[in-house]
């Protein structure tokens, strides 16, 4: 499966690259469309080719157009911020007719494709990955992507990746009726059944490298587990324990971790701590923070499945220490609101409410909308609960006025200041 990445991994550069065609089409199941979107993701931050990642879900044509409008003038105002300071030719506003619904949606993405083509920088190109996560209408999506299938000049300066839903392949068997030659064409297939296939492949070819085939055999235990095969992946992770014996510490303690989750999907939490506490002395002792991190994580979870609430607290703490020193935000507002959680579990209410006002103030400068939410709710829930009236109403007005990110404070601020 590595192989089939790197692969596609060249197929992308060499497109984007070369000069004779503007779009490649990707025959896949909607599932299989996520590793190509994190490989172009990427590429927005290996290129200076500018990268629009639209792989909002689609219900219909002009409700994605909408959202990817929306897309598009965020990432203008972004650059424009960033003339500005450098004191540059700001790029002009986005046409009108682009915000227009009653204009066809394939009309609109051509005038964004023509307006993006006006004001690139000479010797860019704008890629383009227009591939839904969730498609409810293919016929609308297909009928919005034909416009992208020909040899117009306004397609010269960019690099669309547009979706054929394999099973059904509609614009594919249009466009090969037409013997049409402008379009690019590549099958993928990341299905579950063939990674499957090829890391067994992988672990039973005694002529790949060793390390391949460990690394192959500690996949397969998390497919085992992913599809509930609790007592094969219990003994891969042993055997994988065993293997990594005075080799890598780090990896005895994530095979700790996979027992542990077993034992917690098995309904024994007590068990799972006992992996989680020897994977963690593993990984501390190897001074391996990702390891420890998602331990510390588990732990928390063992204990207050267990009912022990002050060392879900202090595993929780711990955790929230440990995802600020590895710069993650989401994981430390995670950590934040189940200690919070373990908190409010021990009558601690002062304290749980500290701890839900971090998380949603730290989820709202993160953008991070499901924890913001959440967060958000457990105030709301215990302000109800002890009669607090004033913060209950402002966590309600709160949350109807819904996340205020930087930029709507900025503006905020702006017309405070007008006024």
């Amino acid at each position: 499966m590595n192989d089939d990445f790197q692969n596609l991994q060249k197929e992308i550069d060499n497109f984007i690259e070369q000069d004779d065609h503007s779009t490649l089409m990707l025959i896949a199941q909607a599932n299989d469309l996520v590793v190509p979107a994190k490989l172009l993701e990427a590429v927005g931050r290996q290129r200076d080719d500018i990268v629009l990642l639209a792989v909002h879900a689609f219900e219909t044509a002009q409700q994605w157009m909408n959202e990817f409008i929306d897309l598009l003038q965020k990432q203008v105002d972004a650059a424009n911020g960033e003339r500005s300071s450098e004191n540059m030719e700001l790029w002009p506003p986005l046409p009108l007719e682009c915000m227009n619904p009653n204009l066809e949606a394939s009309q609109r993405l051509k005038l964004a494709a023509q307006y993006c083509g006006e004001i690139l920088p000479e010797g860019e190109r704008v890629i383009w990955v227009l591939l839904p996560h969730d498609c409810k209408n293919i016929s609308e999506y297909q009928q919005m992507v034909a416009i992208l299938c020909g040899d117009e000049p306004w397609l010269d300066d960019h690099r669309f990746f547009i979706w054929e839903e394999k099973t059904d392949r509609s614009l594919l068997t249009v466009l090969i009726d037409q013997q049409n030659e402008d379009v690019l064409y590549i099958e993928l297939d990341f299905s579950t059944a063939k990674l499957f296939d090829n890391l067994v492949k992988t672990v039973e070819d005694p002529s790949q490298p060793e390390n391949d085939r460990i690394e192959a055999l500690y996949q397969l235990a998390a497919v085992d587990f992913a599809y509930q095969r609790y007592e094969m992946a219990y003994e891969k992770y042993s055997a994988l324990f065993n293997y990594y014996e005075g080799k890598d510490k780090s990896r005895q303690a994530l095979c700790m971790l996979g027992s542990g989750d077993i034992a917690m999907q098995q309904n024994s939490p007590s068990t799972a701590l006992t992996y989680y506490q020897s994977g963690l002395a593993l990984a501390m002792s190897d001074e391996s923070l990702p390891a420890v991190l998602p331990l510390l994580i588990a732990a928390g979870k063992a204990n207050m499945a267990l009912a022990n609430y002050p060392d879900a607290e202090g595993y929780f703490e711990n955790a929230n220490q440990i995802a600020a020193k590895l710069m993650n935000p989401y994981v430390k507002a995670d950590m934040l609101e189940q200690r919070g959680v373990a908190q409010y579990n021990q009558q601690k209410g002062k304290d749980a409410i500290e701890s839900w006002q971090a998380s949603a103030g730290l989820s709202e400068k993160f953008v991070y909308q499901e924890r913001w939410n959440s967060a958000l709710d457990r105030l709301k829930d215990l302000y109800k609960q002890i009669g607090d009236r004033a913060n209950y109403t402002e966590v309600v007005n709160r949350q109807r006025k819904g996340m205020q990110t930087d930029d709507d404070k900025t503006k905020q601020g702006a017309g405070e200041v007008t006024a």
